[in-house]
């Protein structure tokens, strides 16, 4: 990231996998503000001692300096504030620490007349959050549409749904009628959604100018665009790179790349069975089949013996890998024979 030159991230959900301590472990270290508007971390009841959590802060203002059309140049403070969904903090549970995650819209409500009062020319909001409903609720998770409706906020990088914006419909074939994809405004606020696991890489171009009355900065235009990385050959389906490797983050990366892979060729098991995720969707599938037999056998296991063991277990699991947004490509298809960890990756 300091390679790549970030000015500030926000945390998701999925950034507490591994533990709180873990966490703070890396964040304590980072070069740049790692925000966090409407998390708050807290001990449980009984905890003995606070121990580490996240090195994140509710909002960040950067200093910076920009260069007119005529060659001049001015300071100019950009307000930074970031959301994670609510609802999705499971991770800590085990933990000594709980999780309070507020409302996005309203946090923002409160976070931005704060930072605009303390200098901010320019505000962006960093949300761990997809664009879905139309108006607001408590608990809302894609919250974007509404974020974006508040006053203030001059841009949104949007994330957590796994979509491309601006140049795509909503799952269900439409956006609500306050987005604008072509534009890629919502509310009239530049948006950009830049897909998952670096599919593609937004960008947000905004125009400054004075204000006539003020002759202070405001946004006066903006362009918004998720450029893609990759395309898919019509005829071949083969995928084809738009952008070549950055040989410094290749050198950066060889020695961690090379000894994952090694992990994750390791051998776990064997399968008699081709396992696969096709038609998951809509029928039966061995690769799904494999993970519910899996929960029902671990279920079995850990009630054995107590007063639980003689109740009917049920399993739920859900075709992660069946096509959709991800596109054609994206199923489980293991051959018989060895499974390694990356084909139990690869599973779920």
């Amino acid at each position: 990231m300091t390679r790549l030159g970030y000015d500030a991230v926000t945390l998701g959900n999925h950034d507490f996998d591994h533990g709180i301590d873990h966490l703070g472990q890396v964040l304590a270290a980072a070069p740049f503000p790692v925000v966090s508007s409407n998390l708050v971390i807290l001990p449980e009841a009984g905890s003995a001692g606070l121990g580490p959590a996240p090195a994140a802060v509710p909002f960040a203002l950067l200093d910076r300096e920009v260069q007119d059309a005529a060659g001049e140049v001015h300071p100019l403070k950009i307000g930074v504030i970031g959301f994670l969904p609510p609802g999705t903090m499971n991770a800590l549970h085990g933990s000594r620490f709980r999780a309070k995650v507020r409302d996005i819209a309203g946090t923002a409500r409160m976070c931005v007349p704060l930072l605009r009062g303390m200098g901010a020319v320019v505000l962006l909001a960093l949300a761990q959050a997809g664009i879905g409903a139309a108006h607001d609720a408590p608990g809302l998770e894609n919250a974007v549409v509404p974020l974006a409706a508040g006053p203030g906020i001059d841009a949104i990088v949007s994330g957590h749904a796994h979509q491309v914006f601006p140049g795509e419909c909503g799952s269900d074939g439409d956006w609500p009628p306050a987005v604008d994809a072509a534009t890629g405004r919502i509310h009239g606020v530049p948006v950009v959604a830049p897909g998952f696991w670096g599919s593609h890489l937004g960008i947000i171009d905004l125009t400054l100018g004075r204000d006539p009355v003020t002759a202070r900065w405001r946004v006066r235009d903006a362009r918004c665009e998720a450029r893609a990385i990759a395309r898919r050959d019509p005829v071949s389906g083969e995928v084809l790179a738009e952008v070549e490797p950055d040989p410094v983050i290749l050198k950066m990366l060889d020695r961690l790349h090379r000894t994952t892979m090694q992990k994750a060729s390791e051998t776990v098991g064997r399968s008699r069975r081709r396992l696969h995720s096709y038609f998951a969707a809509v029928a039966p599938a061995p690769a799904v089949d494999i993970v519910h037999r899996a929960k029902l056998w671990y279920a079995a296991r850990l009630v054995e013996g107590t007063p639980l063991a003689d109740l009917p277990l049920i399993a739920s699991t859900a075709p992660f890998k069946a096509g959709g947004l991800a596109g054609p490509g994206f199923y489980v298809d293991i051959p018989p024979g060895d499974i390694s960890v990356t084909a139990l990756a690869d599973l779920y």
